[in-house]
């Protein structure tokens, strides 16, 4: 079982590292927001839900390396939750365009398109917490 790769100590402790460090990234949109930052806002927000879905595949000792598998096996185990699975789908499409795309620069993402990514990472967030609560507590012995 892909669940035993892990012990239980590794897998709350790997999905501590993520927790915090999404929450940290999470605190820096403000700032990114208010200087005006708005690509470099686009791009962090998705590491948000990234650093979150790590942070819950991990709890189910899944250990995916690729963003894509990070998409793959969230959608698998967590179909049920659609509007985390939406906002992750989202920011990950708004990173795609704000890292890769030629011609998106700061000055074609307004500040209510900017602020509008900023609450979808703080939803996702909020909703990812939630879920990461209740499998810590159903790990627990």
């Amino acid at each position: 079982m892909e669940g035993d790769r892990y012990s239980l100590e590794d897998r709350l402790r790997f999905s501590e590292l993520h927790y915090r460090k999404a929450k940290d990234i999470l605190r820096g949109l403000p700032i990114l927001l208010e200087h005006k930052l708005y690509l470099d806002l686009v791009s962090r927000a998705y590491y948000v839900a990234f650093n979150m879905s790590k942070s819950l595949l991990y709890l189910l000792g899944e250990d995916p390396v690729t963003h894509k598998g990070i998409r793959s096996l969230l959608h698998l185990r967590f179909s049920s939750e659609r509007e985390m699975l939406t906002l992750f789908d989202q920011l990950f499409n708004y990173r795609q365009s704000a890292d890769y795309d030629t011609f998106t620069t700061s000055e074609d993402i307004t500040e209510k398109e900017a602020t509008e990514v900023k609450q979808k990472a703080e939803k996702f967030f909020e909703l990812s917490q939630e879920l990461r609560n209740k499998l810590i507590e159903r790990l627990k012995p």
